[in-house]
């Protein structure tokens, strides 16, 4: 059974570097096309970035927040396209090469 604790090594590594967000410029002909988050592309605030709702979740899993209508409407807002997750490994990895 998986749990949010499962989730808690990825979130306290996060670097909060909104790759999650944001395609790299140099890829891109237009910002019309540099969005990767579906959610936060239409809600424009950082909770609803994958590095949001890391913060979320340890604020969950260390008891400084507690399930509200607000809370969850952020979590179901993401359509989980995976978009963050591929963007992410590039930056994970990296980062963990580094820490080993």
């Amino acid at each position: 059974m998986i749990t949010l604790e499962n989730y808690r090594y990825d979130a306290e590594r996060c670097p909060k570097c909104n790759n999650c967000k944001w395609v790299d410029f140099i890829y891109t002909q237009s910002h019309r096309f540099a969005k990767i988050c579906p959610s936060i592309a239409r809600f424009n605030f950082e909770a609803y970035a994958a590095h949001g709702r890391f913060h979320l979740a340890l604020s969950l899993m260390d008891g400084k927040l507690d399930f509200s209508p607000q809370f969850l409407d952020v979590i179901y807002k993401c359509n989980l396209c995976g978009g963050c997750d591929v963007r992410c490994k590039v930056v994970r990895d990296h980062f963990l090469s580094i820490e080993n």
